[in-house]
């Protein structure tokens, strides 16, 4: 079976000659075998014989490359010369061709012999020394003295003539071995024959008269070279490939299959001539094979009209024209072989259809133009008998008129059904959908990958550990395998430096780059180098529209990102360039350091989110680059990292424009996903670089990160750490909101304390005339208050921190106390009161660019404190799930899950409300605190609530707990 990644082709296929047939021709044309001595001692110095030394120099020449065969002769020189220099250079080319298929056959002599008799072989042998002798002879008419030549003209045609006969009769004698040539070699002597022209014009000056023996040898060359043309038809014929089956498991395109067969079978000539464009290793090979045994293809196209027509080899257009002649089955034989195709193919006006796969090699000739290779589409696509599916490389059809099918990877469900097909046992791997999405879902990869974790008896999570150690390069063996794939792609490339620079620099963004950014990323790209990165399909472009605002992301597809970061693929410099630039990137948008009512929050936040990916990935690099670690990126503060205060590095001066960016997108994962890792290694580098400024914005950014992940004892030591810090620092603000923050921790993990919260306000009370102090002292106050079920005084100390919070501009504390406000309000059961508030602070999270999921949750509980249950409740509920989802808050997502758990009972929809509620248990895994442990023991009861009323209907003596309505 062929994919994208074979080579899709055989071998051309020769026939041995019969025994028979040499007999006879040694009989006609007699032994021209002779000893070295009587061989010298009978040629005489001529003009004529001068005319051949040509040919002597030129097989010494092309006797050194062993590897080709084929050598034809080239008009381009010929016609440069006058007719004796063609026909004394038509000989020298035919002389020097077969010497070379002997070379070939030589050096591979052990592969011959299992398809070549021991006869065979013999008579290579003969061939060879024939053509050594005429060789011999050439050496010594140029060994003779120029006067003899010029007196002995008679002497010259004798000798020319035996020349020419003795060659005629070698070759009668090998003809049928024509098939060992390659077209796709004749590129490879245009080296040889600008020496050949040189020769021939030396010889010119030499050669008065060429006599009869002219018209003769033309006859004898002209039948020579139609001999050869029979033959290589022959040979053609002959080596014509049988149509492949599609792969045994081919999954996941079905509808693209489905489309082209329609296409193709439609008889509509502007829908029968399909692409199919994709990058390597996408499957387009397979997906073009499964659409030949779609059963409307083979009902319309039976066997013996599908056409298979490999192209990875034909790197000319010649060579093109060749290996359709040869698939196509052509025997017209005019000289002129787009003729002879398309003649043969108008014999008959039967339906047929045409598979032209891996297109990409003729489309970008390595001898010719590409313009030759469009023309001969453009010739087959004028016949409406004729379908045609084109399989390529690209991101750009060569004909802009027909159908152009798109492939991209399958879906991570088709993929993962791809994987477990090969190997079942990989089906229950916490890991395994990690490691397709590192794959990218390419068909191939996946295959190969399962394939190598069935033979090694590897489970996903140990692949994924080596995949992140080696990328490609375990999905490779020698010239197969995924490298092999990506490098054929590479070589259309290769010739443009600045393509490399830009597909190494686009190689290091994950999620790619959108054209606009292009300039600010990579300074020194070229209009051309995109296009040369799309045309071989190493870069791929997705169309996204924001609003009326569309926009092309270049993107490096995954496993093609992996094979670049290898082996140094990458220059350094381009390496530290594109840091540089990441830094820069974040420096430009560092107000997440200050918080929601930074006026330039929302559009940082919005800009950093959209090179979120790549921001972690370029961190990470970062961090190794200034830690010195390599591999996985663990957090600093395990056992298997070195101390925070005593790193181990190969870089001990810190970098402070990459401290300052780890610092910025520590604070936007604050804002958005908490994650700690930025955070820590961020504190790592501001100790190193003895910063104590930034070393309490790394700590104070930490214990924020952890009160969102709900790790509450962890948060507050942190903030009492700052506290200390900014204290020293004379920041007495940020002092008072870390120690205050300390307090808002102890009372979600142990409950509120009013005792805590008065030592804490002794500490600060010398600071009321300090405005900003005053505000955050009250919200404070009146959020332990609320959970001291104090509410009637939490509700006016909160009124007057919003007031407060308005005055100063602080936008984001004002909305947070008006989502506790409403809280108060609805534990008093004012449930309106308490949505007309939520309802105020819902835009104005929008405004801030906030991406708040409190203010949903708390919206429906106060919906349903006054009994509203329809449409709005299950939108807000919705739009609930979706933002804690985004936000990744494992404890938020149950308590939106506690919802619709109560929604789905109130409806009497047992299994929707046990599916839910088995999942919140889910996301109350590894989490401890007050409210998880309420929330997992009430989820619990109303699980044995929900399994009595199925057993027992309305009396199951069971109570159902719903969530709180505050």
């Amino acid at each position: 079976m062929n994919s994208d990644h074979d080579s899709g082709c055989f071998s051309a296929s020769w026939w041995p000659p019969s025994r028979r047939k040499l007999k006879k021709v040694q009989e006609k044309g007699g032994n021209h075998l002779l000893s070295a001595e009587t061989e010298e001692s009978s040629f005489a110095p001529t003009k004529t014989e001068y005319a051949f030394e040509a040919t002597k120099k030129t097989i010494e020449i092309l006797q050194g490359a062993a590897g080709l065969v084929g050598v034809p002769l080239v008009k381009e020189v010929l016609d440069a010369v006058n007719e004796v220099q063609e026909k004394v250079i038509e000989l020298k080319n035919r002389v020097a061709e077969f010497l070379l298929v002997i070379a070939k056959v030589g050096t591979n002599l052990e592969d011959s012999l299992s398809k070549t008799s021991k006869n065979v072989m013999d008579e290579l042998k003969e061939l060879k020394i024939c053509l050594a002798s005429i060789t011999h002879r050439l050496q010594a008419i140029n060994d003779q003295n120029f006067i003899l030549t010029t007196l002995l003209p008679g002497a010259n045609r004798r000798k020319i003539d035996d020349c020419v006969t003795a060659f005629q009769d070698s070759i009668a004698r090998f003809q049928t071995l024509r098939g060992l040539h390659a077209a796709e070699d004749l590129s490879k002597l245009q080296t040889q024959l600008a020496d050949i022209h040189g020769l021939a014009t030396a010889m010119a000056q030499k050669v008065d008269l060429i006599g009869d023996q002219v018209h003769d040898m033309k006859s004898s060359v002209d039948d020579l070279k139609a001999m050869m043309i029979r033959v290589d038809r022959d040979a053609s014929i002959a080596s014509a490939a049988e149509m492949p089956l599609p792969p045994a498991i081919f999954i996941g395109r079905d509808a693209v299959v489905n489309r082209i067969a329609g296409h193709l079978v439609s008889g509509d000539i502007s829908r029968s001539r399909v692409f199919i464009l994709a990058p390597g290793g996408t499957g387009k090979t397979s997906t073009s094979l499964a659409v030949m045994r779609h059963p409307s293809v083979l009902k319309k196209f039976p066997k013996g009209r599908q056409f298979w027509v490999p192209c990875i080899s034909a790197k000319s257009p010649a060579a093109f024209l060749a290996h359709l002649s040869r698939h196509l089955g052509v025997t017209r034989q005019t000289g002129e072989l787009l003729d002879d195709i398309l003649a043969t193919l108008k014999t008959t006006e039967e339906p047929c259809v045409i598979l032209l796969d891996n297109f990409e090699t003729p489309w970008h000739p390595v001898e010719g133009n590409q313009e030759t290779v469009r023309d001969v589409l453009r010739a087959l696509a004028l016949l409406p008998h004729i379908s045609i599916l084109v399989t390529m490389r690209s991101e750009f059809p060569p004909l802009d008129e027909w159908i152009c099918e798109p492939l991209s990877h399958v879906e991570p469900q088709d993929s993962r059904q791809i994987y477990t097909a090969i190997d079942p046992r990989a089906g229950n791997d916490p890991k395994l959908d990690e490691l397709l999405q590192e794959l990218g879902h390419l068909p191939y990869a996946v295959t190969l990958m399962a394939t190598l974790g069935k033979r090694s008896l590897s489970n996903p999570s140990r692949l994924l550990e080596r995949w992140n150690e080696t990328g490609t390069d375990m999905l490779s063996k020698g010239q197969g395998g995924m490298d092999h794939s990506i490098e054929l792609s590479l070589q259309f490339v290769a010739g443009s430096p600045n393509a490399l620079m830009l597909l190494q620099a686009l190689s290091m963004l994950p999620a790619g780059l959108n054209h606009s950014h292009l300039d600010f990323w990579v300074p020194s790209w070229q209009p051309e180098a995109v296009d040369a990165l799309r045309d071989a399909a190493l870069v791929l472009v997705i169309v996204e529209e924001t609003g009326n605002v569309q926009e092309h992301r270049l993107f490096v597809i995954p496993v093609v990102q992996s094979y670049m970061n290898q082996h140094n693929r990458i220059p350094e410099d381009i390496r530290q360039g594109i840091y540089t630039s990441c830094c820069r990137f974040l420096d430009q948008h560092k107000s997440p350091l200050n918080g929601p009512n930074d006026p330039d929050f929302k559009r940082d936040i919005a800009a950093i989110a959209s090179q979120s990916r790549n921001m972690q990935a370029l961190l990470t690099e970062i961090i190794h680059d200034e830690t010195g670690t390599t591999g996985p990126l663990y957090s600093p503060s395990s056992s298997s990292f070195p101390d925070t205060d005593h790193p181990v590095s190969i870089n001990p001066m810190v970098q402070h424009e990459r401290l300052d960016a780890l610092l910025t997108f520590a604070w936007y994962q604050r804002w958005t996903k908490p994650r700690t890792m930025v955070a820590e290694y961020a504190l790592t580098l501001a100790k190193r670089a003895n910063d104590t400024q930034k070393v309490a914005d790394a700590i104070s950014c930490l214990g924020f990160i952890l009160m969102r992940q709900n790790k509450y004892l962890a948060g507050r030591a942190r903030f009492d750490e700052a506290k200390d810090l900014f204290a020293a620092l004379g920041d007495d603000l940020r002092a008072c909101r870390c120690e205050m923050q300390s307090v808002r921790a102890a009372t979600y993990y142990f409950g509120a304390d009013e005792q805590v919260l008065l030592e804490a306000q002794s500490r600060w009370s010398s600071h009321s005339h300090n405005v900003e102090i005053s505000a955050f002292m009250e919200y404070y106050s009146g959020e332990v208050h609320f959970y001291l079920m104090h509410t009637e005084k939490a509700l006016e100390e909160l009124q007057r921190a919003k007031r407060l919070f308005v005055e100063l501009d602080y936008h984001h504390e004002a909305a947070d106390c008006m989502l506790s406000t409403g809280r108060s309000f609805a534990v008093l059961g004012q449930y309106h009161r308490a949505l007309e508030v939520v309802e105020e602070a819902i835009p104005l999270y929008e405004r801030l660019g906030m991406p708040d999921d409190r203010s949903f949750i708390n919206k429906s509980r106060h919906l349903k404190g006054a009994n509203v249950w329809g449409e709005e409740l299950t939108t807000t509920l919705e739009a609930a799930l979706k933002r804690t989802q985004e936000l990744g808050k494992p404890l938020h997502v149950a308590l939106v899950l506690d919802e619709f758990g109560e929604l789905y009972v109130r409806r009497k929809d047992w299994a929707a409300a046990r599916l839910t509620y088995q999942e919140l248990l889910k996301q109350l895994d590894g989490l401890s605190d007050y409210t998880t442990s309420r929330v997992r023991t009430n989820t619990k009861h109303n699980m044995l609530y929900i399994a009595a009323r199925e057993a027992n209907g309305l009396d199951c003596g069971i109570e159902f707990r719903p969530p709180q309505r505050f």
